[in-house]
């Protein structure tokens, strides 16, 4: 979305604007109400314009619609005029920097240095910068990227010059980042290190659009868990999507096995069994090569729980796509079954002492909720059942909040005119 679209006419925040009368609710269910707003999943522009227009109504509001406006900043315009204006703005209004929260960055490859320039311009001006997202869009791999190449990769990781700056930065996600892929132009050029200094990361977010098989290599796999290692001390929720987890849990070769990873402070780990093949092997178009089976694709919930040395585990989430389920959903609960004993079996040998609850989100809707309880308790893991608690719960992912609110250029330009 382009910044116009999001501009804000600067009297869209001024305070001056009040009700005559006194309200008869406290301000706090009004500032509760704009956060509802803000956190349904509606669009950019009806959130946008509703801000805009409560911050008019009462003096009071004023402040959580600016709070709201400015939490997260996405770049969308990508060169380094619209960084350096960003950081003129910030001087002249250094207030608005308190507001923000996380800032996104989605990458293009017709601006290739965004991910160079970002942490050089702003990290003194965004002290409470708590949140980076790192979007790659398309099929690009940091290895074609002048500044995030596998030379620089072999001294110490990219992302340690990405997140030092920020020492206040506990949320990392990223989303379509990989190194290498089968059309990239690694030939053996060298293999990653480990991270130089630890990162104070409490919640790390993997997310890969395809299914794996096109960024399957070793390499992606080294990332991954040298990333894992930088913050195994802090980490406290871990989500991955499909592609990660097969990445995650295959043998490349007997020169790097799969090791333990270590996570001694892990709570809460979610799987996202998205975008997978359907329930009974595919075929694609043109070269009918057969792809993943979902019996396959079910098997790597204990094959990467195995990897995982997590004593203070006590939250296991499992996501998985509805249209697959509702192709076959007597096959889905047999596909279940078969990870039933080894998933068992984990619990029972106290490999998660600490496991309390595994969620199920079907993507169902909530009146097909009793229904699916009823039949994964008894029908495909009931001995499970007595050692946790088993939860089918609504529909609700962190993948989508790629889609959340955001603040761009524009919208900080107008406001800073307003105060």
């Amino acid at each position: 979305m382009s910044a116009s679209a999001l501009t804000l006419e600067p009297s869209a925040l001024s305070p001056t604007s009040a009700m005559t009368s006194e309200s008869a609710f406290p301000l706090e269910i009004y500032e509760h109400i704009l956060d509802f707003v803000v956190a349904k999943d509606v669009d950019r522009s009806v959130w946008k314009r509703t801000l805009a227009s409560t911050s008019l109504v009462c003096h009071g509001w004023h402040p959580r619609s600016r709070a709201l406006l400015f939490r997260v900043l996405r770049f969308g315009v990508a060169d380094e005029e619209t960084l350096r204006r960003l950081r003129d703005h910030l001087l002249v209004a250094p207030h608005l920097a308190v507001y923000v929260e996380e800032v996104r960055l989605i990458h293009r490859p017709e601006f290739s240095r965004l991910l160079d320039s970002f942490p050089r311009w702003l990290a003194v001006y965004l002290p409470r910068l708590g949140a980076i997202f790192v979007k790659a869009e398309g099929s690009r791999t940091l290895d074609m990227h002048r500044f995030f190449c596998l030379p620089s990769v072999r001294e110490t990781s990219e992302f340690e010059g990405l997140l030092l700056p920020y020492p206040n930065a506990r949320v990392l996600t990223l989303h379509q980042v990989v190194w290498v892929d089968r059309t990239s132009r690694w030939k053996g050029k060298g293999f990653p290190r480990p991270f130089r200094v630890p990162l104070a990361l409490t919640e790390l977010r993997l997310m890969l659009n395809a299914n794996g098989s096109r960024n399957i290599h070793i390499v992606n796999r080294l990332n991954f868990e040298y990333l894992f290692q930088a913050c195994k001390i802090t980490l406290s929720k871990l989500l991955l999507n499909l592609a990660p987890v097969r990445i995650l849990t295959l043998q490349f070769q007997d020169a790097y096995p799969l090791n333990v990873i270590e996570f001694p402070h892990l709570d809460d780990l979610h799987l996202e069994i998205f975008m997978a093949p359907g329930l009974e092997t595919r075929f694609r178009d043109g070269d009918r090569k057969p792809i993943m089976p979902y019996a396959e694709v079910i098997s790597l919930i204990p094959r990467l729980l195995r990897r995982l040395n997590a004593v203070q585990l006590r939250i296991l989430r499992l996501s998985f796509s509805a249209p697959d389920i509702d192709l076959a959903p007597d096959a889905f609960l047999d596909h279940l079954k078969a990870i039933h004993e080894p998933m068992h079996e984990m619990i029972r040998s106290s490999w998660f002492p600490r496991m309390k609850v595994i969620t199920f989100d079907l993507g169902h809707r909530p009146r097909d909720i009793p229904s699916w309880q009823s039949r994964i308790t008894t029908e495909c893991l009931p001995e499970l059942g007595k050692v946790v608690s088993i939860q089918v719960i609504p529909h609700d992912t962190l993948s989508e909040d790629i889609s959340a609110p955001t603040c761009t250029l524009g919208s900080i330009t107008d406001s800073v005119a307003s105060g």
